[in-house]
C-alpha cells in the first residue's frame, strides 16, 4: 500500500482485520474503529508488517481479541493512548498470572515513541483486560501511565502481566512514573518465572536503572539497582559460596549502591560503643596499659606510698590516683576509645594507653580526676540507669565486646570503602 490506511471513525469490523506482513507506505490510523475477534483470535493481526510512518490505535479504538503487532517496523509512533482492549467474550479470564495476551509487541520496532495505554480516572476498569508481551521492543522513548494511589480506579493500565524481558528504550517520557516505589510496581507485572527463581530476567532492572541514571534520577536508579540484586539473590542462581558472600558482605551495603547503610550501622556502633567503654571504666575494668616508659616507675612508688603510714603522704597522693594523675598516661575518653578500637589502622593513643581488666581497679576520687564525657557529667542517663550498669558489667563482658567490634570495624570500614570506590558495584 503506497499510501495511509484509515480504519477510524465508526469503522467496525467483525473476525480478523490482518495486515501481516503488510508493507505501508504512510500511516496506520485505527483510531475511533472497533474489532471483533473471529475464531483466529486476533482482531488486528499486523505481524511483521512495515508502517512507514505513525500507527495510530487511540482516541476511541476498541478491541475484543488480540492485537498483534509483532516484529512490526513502525518508522515513527506507535500511539496505544486512549484504546480499550479486551479478551474475546466468552473466554474466562482467571488470576492476573494467568490472563492471555491481548496486545503483542514482541520483537517490534518504533523508531520514535511508544504511547502505551492511559488508565482513565472516571473508568473502573483497567484499559488493556488482558496481558502484554513487550519482549524485545525497541523505542527511543517510552510513554506509561498510572493514577495516584488515591483515585477510584485502577492504578495499572493492565489487568494481566507484562513481558518485559528484553524491552529497550533511551527515555521515558514526561507523564511516565520516574519514583522507583512507582516502577518497581511495573516490574513486579512480569510472570513471575521471569521476576523470580531461576529463570530470573534481569535486563529489565538493568534497562530501567541505566535510563534513570541517564535522566538524572540517581536515587530511584539505585533503588532498581538494589532491586535487581535483591532479585538476583533468591533467584536460586548463585552458588552457596556466592549466596554466604553475598549475604554477608554486599547485603549490608545494599550491594554497593547503599554505602550509607553501613555508615549509619558504623555510628550506632559507636555510639552504643562509647556507653559500654565509658560504663566499664567507671566499674573500674579499665586499667593503664603498657608499653608507658614510667608506668613501672609510678607502680612503685604506689607501693611505697602505701606502706607509709604517713597521713600527709597519702592524703597528697592517693594510691589509687597516681597513675591516672601521671602525665604518662592520657585521660580516658570512652568515644575516642572506641574510635581507636573501631578504625583500624588509626592510633588515638587510647587503645595503647587503657585495656580491659579482668580485675576491678580502684575507683576512688575518680569523678574528681576524670568527670567523663558530657551525657555522664549530666546525667542524660536516668541514675538508676547508670547505676544499674556500672553495678552488673562484667569484666570478661568488656573484652568480648571490644574483640567484636574490632572485627566488626574491620569489616564495616573495609564494605564502606569498596562501596564508595564502586567495587563490588558488579555482577
Amino acid at each position: 500500500i503506497a499510501d495511509s490506511v484509515f480504519l477510524r471513525d465508526g469503522f467496525k469490523a467483525e473476525g480478523e482485520v490482518s495486515f501481516a506482513t503488510a508493507r505501508i507506505g504512510g500511516q496506520l490510523d485505527c483510531s475511533g474503529g472497533q474489532f471483533t475477534a473471529g475464531q483466529t483470535g486476533y482482531a488486528l493481526h499486523c505481524n511483521g508488517a512495515q508502517i512507514a510512518d505513525n500507527a495510530l490505535l487511540h482516541d476511541g479504538f476498541e478491541a475484543e481479541g488480540e492485537v498483534n503487532f509483532a516484529h512490526v517496523r513502525i518508522g515513527k509512533c506507535l500511539d496505544l493512548s486512549g484504546c480499550v482492549i479486551t479478551v474475546p467474550s466468552g473466554l474466562t479470564v482467571g488470576d492476573w498470572e494467568a490472563q492471555p495476551c491481548v496486545l503483542d509487541l514482541d520483537s517490534a520496532y518504533i523508531a520514535d515513541q511508544l504511547f502505551l495505554p492511559r488508565p482513565n480516572p472516571e473508568q473502573r476498569e483497567a484499559p488493556i483486560k488482558g496481558s502484554v508481551d513487550l519482549q524485545y521492543t525497541h523505542c527511543r522513548i517510552l510513554h506509561d501511565s498510572e493514577l495516584p494511589k488515591t483515585a477510584h480506579a485502577p492504578r495499572q493500565w493492565v489487568t494481566g502481566w507484562i513481558k518485559l524481558d528484553g524491552l529497550t528504550y533511551d527515555r521515558l517520557g514526561v507523564g511516565a512514573p520516574k519514583l522507583a516505589k512507582d516502577r518497581k510496581r511495573w516490574l513486579d507485572r512480569q510472570p513471575k518465572a521471569d521476576r523470580r527463581g531461576k529463570r530470573f530476567k534481569p535486563q529489565p532492572y538493568e534497562q530501567l536503572s541505566k535510563v534513570l541514571r541517564e535522566m538524572g534520577h540517581i536515587s530511584s536508579a539505585r533503588s532498581i539497582a538494589v532491586a535487581k540484586q535483591w532479585r538476583m539473590h533468591h533467584s536460586g542462581k548463585l552458588h552457596p559460596s556466592a549466596y554466604v558472600f553475598r549475604w554477608l558482605a554486599l547485603w549490608p551495603a545494599g550491594y554497593g549502591y547503599r554505602p550509607q547503610y553501613p555508615f549509619v550501622l558504623a555510628v550506632a556502633l559507636v555510639l552504643l560503643g562509647n556507653i559500654v567503654f565509658e560504663t566499664a571504666y567507671r566499674a573500674g575494668y579499665m586499667s593503664p596499659a603498657q608499653p608507658h616508659a614510667a608506668i613501672v616507675e609510678i607502680n612503685d612508688s604506689v607501693r611505697a606510698i602505701g606502706r607509709t603510714t604517713s597521713a600527709e603522704a597519702s592524703a597528697s597522693a592517693p594510691v589509687c590516683s597516681l597513675v591516672e594523675r601521671s602525665e604518662v598516661v592520657p585521660p580516658f575518653n570512652g568515644i575516642v576509645y572506641t574510635l581507636d578500637t573501631f578504625i583500624p589502622l588509626v592510633d588515638l593513643d587510647q587503645e595503647t594507653s587503657w585495656k580491659p581488666s579482668q580485675a576491678r581497679r580502684c575507683i576512688e576520687g575518680l569523678d574528681r580526676i576524670n568527670p567523663g564525657p558530657l551525657w555522664w557529667r549530666q546525667n542524660w542517663l536516668p541514675q538508676w540507669v547508670e547505676s544499674g550498669m556500672v553495678s552488673w558489667m562484667p569484666g570478661w563482658f568488656v573484652f568480648v565486646w571490644k574483640w567484636g567490634l574490632m572485627v566488626a570495624g574491620f569489616l564495616i570500614t573495609a564494605l564502606i570503602a569498596a562501596s564508595l570506590s564502586g567495587l563490588i558495584r558488579k555482577d
